[in-house]
């Protein structure tokens, strides 16, 4: 073999292994489930009927014949040849009128190319059928084509069905004015009570049957409608003017829409609306409608709940979609759920095409919808958003409420659209998070006029993969590279500029104030967060920029520019910091280098030019000026050296001075009329941008007042705690911050360019914003500020500003780039005044005259480095202000204070990372949440610890009308790794008012991997409802109070060792009481392992296991112990033999229970009759075995996450705690007389007092501690 067929050989496997692992790559980075579309496929049969027709001429059709005569040959030719065994009934080329039509078993309806099928406007041909209207099932018009309970039937050919809808006809029954509705004359249409009473028989829960609407009623007829039918093709014909929904399959399977074209520009003309249908392939269509292109549905409220199925495995494919509502719709009527749709390869563009993929649906109607897949979509435009996802469709519905809908595991992959209002648009639920796992990946989306990504309402798991809104890269929390914003901007910078020394879009070396700001920003970084990264940048920078011999480049002190000056104050902490290093030569140089540097900026500060009043000039070329600016760069720097290098007294005149600057430019820029300080002041009050009366210039721009306020706050810094002088700056700090509070953008949460012009042409700036909103924030922190005040009869919050400044901050200024860094956008490149003629003065600049024209003539761009710095500075303010609340890693609420809980939730919500376990401790005391309900939890792995079952008490009264699931909950949990500890947990809505069902969870919980250890639960009815069907969950020792369905809901949930409390019933002892409800989706149900019943009725009432509810219920109680009472109250059938909603069993049971002397009680075998027959409840011994922990749990383990340390080695001595270190301990708590003193992880405590009572408990991983080690008084050791 050749060395040159070697390397070709070699080139081509190279470029094979490529290609393979390029579409493995691909594959991977997909959510498309191939395998489940191939399912589909699979499943999807087409329907099989002979091979013979008729024309319906041969049963006396005629294209001259009247509608009824027409209906009657064809319906008697489709009778025929289901009859014969089935076949083609053959509409031949011609008009053809007629009214509704019946498709029966293994009939094809062929209407023909150049045929028009035509339904005449006579509502006598419409005979009433048993149908769904707005999924709601009644007795109706006939559709025009109807199919009940056939299989193998199918619609083709090339000709047109036309439904005759119109505004003449049947469209003006919808009540709309456009539509033809004439009020007082159109005698039959829905909006005059038929359609209001359909929904309210259907909430009554009304018999269908009897249900019967029809002539006079207005509820128009569907133009194609199979229901309960199997095996269905529509294929090739072209539809138009349907009165109502266009194509409407229901309850019904295997059903393929192939070629179709829909035209419908009437009133609900939804193109092709599958129903609690499964296996459905509608592919290579084109929809122009009124309303929805495809809405996927499944029954409305209550009926849909009732009929338990959801529309499932729909594959959308290479179709076409204009006019309509949306293209890809879920809902609204969707309360059956819906699963596994896969839309691919459609194109869609229209003004009038609202939204791409919609799902929309309310809490009447409930359901799981997910597995939603969308991918290669091509937009050109749509009207509204490309996304929408609605939880609060028809707010005003009347209905029963409560039934909160879930929308999980929704993707959308390389679709692309070139104009739309919204890209994103999310309503969710306020209550809980309900929208969960949304995922847009590899989208492109232009045009975006409003907003690119708009949430409201509660969420979790939205994921931005390469999404790209009008060119910029969307990214979400959770792939953010950086937990700190702070560390994000320090290494975007560095890695935009990996030369210091040529930061802020230098060109050669810069020394400048900008780059000290931006440096020294990052130096707090490093000194936070770490990074020899970030150091070594840093030194870089003074390794370049000075000399050994103390020469600065870039830098003359002649020009008395104390913009210069600023960097010094980089230099002098570095040097600090530097202190620590080891020595050797070049340090040693380096050092003695950058001393001699601070040395002459120090110097050039004591010969500053000043004005008559002593305030520095801004600049030698700024003759007799002061700027806001000037004081910002050399007053910071002075003071600081003064305190690390001079004497006290020595230090004290520069504080003095540095005090009577800022005070007097105080006076000098203060405009009483607007409250704010201007640019700047000419002492002579001639240089042309002054007024030539007070010397002032005419604005106040933004940055310059954050300069001046940054300036007060970091002279505070130096200043000591006794300086006589302090709190006047601390007053002027606080005068400033209150004006600036009152320039906030009440709708943004940051500051215009020119603070005091209202002005179309203004624009919101970020170089100041982030300056203001670190003043407000760090100016809370240390003490200068207080967190809020009254002012002259207004109230400010100083630190709820700064919040919302920072949150504004990132909504507004903050982009994510291509490469994963961060910008800050909308920065000012550079606003100044003149300067004007003078002795130094090579060339006047007239252009700077100050004007509201000057300043928004200046360019605007992104990471200009006065605003990178504090962006910096204000993150770094954000996470000290969450850090100060905790305490070794807790958050600690006021003993018995419910708003410091709420508090605590929020500053969680808006700070903590998701990777870190939160862990909130609340010491004993009764938690008073007021009428609270749907209470939802800021983080996913949060964990919430109480002093003690007995006494940490949280207690919700909620109004007694106001009962029901959904409605009346205490907490709503929709997080992962939720942990709750030493709790009682009290829904206590009256349950024993005349009237009401007292449905109240204490905790509904559509979570994962939730544990509750000691939890004490009370309620009545619906005490816990695990709403997440997939859900696991783990109770230990914990003590669940209820009267009825008090355990309810779905997922894999195990209780070991707790005790359910039968409430009673009624108010005196009576009534039966029902402990479990089960809806379960998933292997293993509710299972109860050594629990204790007890009851508490006093042997009154009469109480049973459980009953089912939905889906396929599995409820096992194991080992269980019965008190005395509870013993002999049970019921001699132990279940309800027949549950809910028509449902079967799947697993109810139980395994040797006992009394509490250890006498078995449960019976050697037993059965209760369900639906589908008689069921076992008395599990074998390897039925029983397969409830165990470990096959339950083989991958989680929540028992060992419970376990309890426990503290040893306590003494008490010379009044001091000391204990050893308990293995695996993450912190201890201390305690005196039962009253929390603090959270530690260290292992001693410098006590108060020798008296009294001592405990000290070691924390498990999970943040909950275990039992106490007791001391009392001296020398003791426990």
């Amino acid at each position: 073999m050749t060395q040159r067929l070697l390397n070709s050989l070699q080139t081509t496997v190279k470029l094979l292994l490529s290609f393979l692992l390029l579409a493995l790559w691909s594959e991977q980075a997909s959510a498309w489930d191939y395998e489940a579309v191939k399912r589909i496929e699979s499943a999807t049969v087409l329907p099989q009927q002979p091979d013979r027709e008729v024309l319906v001429t041969r049963y006396g059709a005629s294209p001259k014949a009247s509608a009824a005569k027409n209906q009657k040959a064809i319906n008697r030719a489709i009778a025929e040849m289901a009859k014969s065994g089935g076949g083609r009934v053959v509409i031949p080329a011609g008009t053809w009128h007629t009214g509704a039509l019946r498709l029966l078993s293994h009939v094809n309806l062929v209407v023909s190319k150049d045929a028009t099928l035509c339904f005449v406007f006579d509502t006598k041909l419409y005979p009433l059928v048993k149908t769904s209207w707005e999924g709601l099932e009644c007795w109706n018009y006939s559709p025009c084509i109807y199919a009940r309970e056939a299989t193998d039937i199918a619609i083709t050919g090339e000709g047109t069905i036309d439904g005759g809808g119109s505004n003449a006809t049947w469209w003006a029954m919808c009540g709309k004015e456009r539509f033809g509705y004439k009020a007082g004359i159109t005698k039959e249409a829905q909006n005059l009570g038929s359609r209001d009473r359909l929904q309210k028989m259907a909430e009554d829960g009304v018999d269908p049957d009897k249900r019967r609407f029809g002539r006079g009623q207005g509820l128009r007829p569907q133009l194609i409608n199979v229901m309960q039918c199997e095996r269905v093709l529509i294929k090739g014909v072209r539809l138009i003017n349907s009165p109502f929904w266009v194509i409407h399959p229901l309850l019904s399977k295997s059903i393929t829409v192939d070629n179709v074209k829909i035209w419908n520009e009437g009133p609900n003309g939804d193109g092709c609306d599958p129903e609690a249908c499964e296996n459905v392939i509608i592919k290579n269509c084109s929809f122009h409608t009124g309303d929805d292109c495809i809405a996927i549905k499944s029954g409305r409220n209550n009926d849909g709940r009732l009929w338990q199925r959801p529309s499932r495995n729909i594959i959308i494919r290479n179709c076409k979609m204009e006019d309509g509502h949306g293209a890809v719709v879920i809902g609204s009527e969707i309360s059956g759920g819906c699963q596994n749709v896969f839309a691919e390869d459609c194109m869609m563009d229209s003004p009038n095409l609202e939204r791409v993929l919609r799902i929309k649906t309310n809490n009447c109607r409930g359901g799981i919808i997910e597995n939603i897949n969308m991918r290669n979509i091509k937009v050109g435009q749509c009207s509204e958003a490309v996304l929408k996802i609605n939880l609060d469709y028809e707010p005003r519905e009347a209905c029963y409420r409560g039934f909160n809908p879930l929308v999980r595991n929704v993707t959308m992959e390389n679709v692309t659209c070139d104009r739309s209002d919204y890209g994103i648009l999310v309503i969710g639920l306020d209550t809980t998070v309900n929208v969960q796992d949304i995922t847009v990946r590899n989208c492109r989306f232009n045009g975006v006029k409003k907003k690119p990504v708009s949430v409201t309402g509660q969420t979790s798991n939205m994921v931005y993969d390469n999404l790209y809104i009008n060119g910029n890269l969307i990214q979400d929390n959770a792939s953010n590279p950086y937990s700190s914003y702070a560390e994000w901007m320090a290494y975007s910078e560095m890695q935009r500029n990996p030369q210091p020394w040529l930061l802020d879009f230098a060109k050669k070396p810069k020394w400048n104030y900008a780059v000290g700001i931006e440096l020294e920003g990052m130096l707090d970084t490093y000194l936070r967060h770490g990074g020899d990264t970030i150091r070594k940048y840093l030194e870089a920078y003074l390794r370049h920029m000075i000399a050994d011999d103390g020469k600065v480049t870039g830098y003359s002190q002649k020009d008395y520019n104390l913009d210069n000056v600023r960097p010094a104050k980089l230099v002098e902490r570095m040097q600090q910091l530097d202190k620590e290093k080891p020595s050797t030569t070049a340090a040693n140089a380096a050092r003695q280098g950058r001393d001699q540097a601070l040395k002459i900026f120090f110097d050039q500060l004591n010969k500053q030019p000043r004005t008559t009043d002593g305030v520095y000039w801004h600049k030698a070329i700024y003759a007799r000026q002061v700027w806001l600016d000037g004081i910002f760069m050399g007053l910071p720097f002075r003071c600081l050296y003064a305190k690390n290098h001079l004497s006290p007294r020595q230090a004290r005149k520069v504080y003095d001075d540095a005090v009577k600057q800022i005070t007097t430019t105080d006076r000098r820029t203060f405009d009483t009329a607007t409250g704010l300080w201007k640019h700047a002041w000419d002492e002579t009050h001639s240089v042309f941008w002054a007024d030539k009366t007070t010397g002032q210039s005419q604005h106040t721009w933004a940055r310059a007042l954050g300069w001046y306020a940054m300036a007060i706050t970091e002279v505070l810094d130096v200043l000591p705690e006794d300086y006589a002088r302090r709190a006047e700056l601390q007053q002027l700090l606080q005068r400033v911050m209150t004006a600036v509070v009152k320039y906030q953008d009440g709708k943004s949460g940051v500051w215009y360019d020119v603070m005091d012009v209202n002005d179309p042409r203004n624009y919101l700036e970020s170089t100041a914003s982030c300056m203001f909103a670190y003043v407000l924030l760090k100016g809370v922190r240390t003490g200068n500020l207080p967190k809020s005040a009254n002012v002259d009869g207004r109230a400010v919050n100083y630190l709820s500003a700064g919040i919302k400044a920072y949150e504004g901050i990132l909504r507004h200024f903050i982009r994510v780039n291509d490469d994963k860094t961060i910008s800050l956008t909308r920065c000012c490149a550079v606003s100044g005044l003149g300067p004007g003629p003078g002795p130094l003065v090579k060339k006047p600049n007239y252009k700077r005259d100050g004007s509201f024209d000057y300043y928004i003539s200046e360019p605007i761009r992104d990471n200009d480095a006065k605003g990178v710095g504090p962006f910096i500075w204000a993150s770094l303010e954000m996470e000290a202000l969450h850090e100060s609340q905790k305490t070794a890693g807790y958050y600690i609420a006021k003993p018995g204070d419910a708003q410091s809980v709420l508090d605590i939730f929020h500053t969680i919500a808006t700070s903590e990372h998701k990777s870190q376990r939160v862990k909130i401790f609340l010491p004993n005391g009764v938690y008073d949440f007021g009428n609270m309900t749907e209470q939802t939890f800021p983080a996913d792995s949060l964990s919430i610890i109480g002093q003690s079952m007995d006494a940490t008490i949280l207690v919700t009264r909620p109004r007694t009308e106001q009962e029901g699931l959904g409605l009346a909950d205490m907490f709503l949990n929709n997080r992962s790794g939720l942990y709750l500890q030493d709790l009682t947990l009290n829904n206590a809505l009256e349950y024993y008012e005349a009237g009401r069902a007292g449905r109240a969870a204490v905790m509904q919980d559509a979570g994962n991997h939730t544990i509750y250890n000691k939890v004490r639960m009370l309620s009545h009815q619906d005490t816990y409802y695990s709403s997440n069907t997939a859900m696991k969950a783990y109770f230990r020792d914990c003590d669940i109070h209820g009267t009825v369905d008090f355990i309810c809901g779905g997922g894999d949930i195990r209780f070991d060792n707790t005790t359910l409390s039968l409430e009673p019933r009624n108010a005196d002892g009576t009534g039966h009481r029902i402990i479990t409800a089960p809806s379960t989706t998933t292997s293993f149900g509710y299972v109860f392992d050594h629990c204790r019943i007890v009851d508490l009725s006093q042997g009154k009432g009469s109480w049973c296991y459980g009953r089912t509810w939905r889906n396929q219920p599995i409820s096992v109680f194991l080992h269980t112990v019965l008190d005395a009472h509870a013993a002999t109250t049970i019921l001699p059938e132990r279940w309800i033999e027949k549950g809910m909603n028509a449902t079967n069993p799947y697993i109810l049971g139980e395994y040797l229970t006992q009394s509490a002397d250890g006498k078995i009680l449960s019976p050697a075998s037993h059965s209760i009759n369900s639906y589908d027959g008689p069921h076992s409840t008395i599990l074998s011994d390897n039925q029983a075995a397969n409830f165990s922990y470990e096959r339950m749990f083989p991958t989680w383990n929540p028992k060992a996450l419970t376990e309890d340390l426990t503290v040893t080695g306590l003494q008490f001595s010379n009044s001091k705690l000391c204990w050893k270190a308990t293995p695996q301990a993450t912190a201890y708590a201390v305690f005196h007389n039962n009253v929390l003193l603090t959270i530690t992880t260290s292992t001693s405590f410098s006590a108060t007092s020798a008296t009294g009572k001592w405990t000290v408990r070691a924390a498990n991983g999970m943040g909950g501690f275990g039992p106490e080690a007791v001391a009392h008084g001296e020398n003791n050791t426990f």
